[in-house]
């Protein structure tokens, strides 16, 4: 069972570090969103490509900065 995006942002919110693997349905705002969290609280996430483009993948590079990796 896939957990929703705002249980993958609780988890990152307690400190835990995620992969949201290539066949999620999360949509990019909700990624954004964890992304954000994670560079807060010092978690690490890591994103495979998947179906986004590259200018999101860049928002994500810059919201993020260390604390995202993207899986090409």
């Amino acid at each position: 069972m896939a957990l929703m995006a705002n249980q993958v942002e609780q988890l990152v919110r307690l400190g835990a570090n995620v992969q949201i693997p290539e066949g999620h349905n999360y949509m990019s705002t909700q990624i954004e969103q964890i992304i954000r969290v994670a560079a807060g609280t010092g978690a690490h996430v890591s994103i495979h490509r998947g179906r986004f483009m590259s200018t999101q993948l860049e928002q994500f590079a810059r919201i993020g900065r260390n604390s995202v990796t993207i899986i090409v």
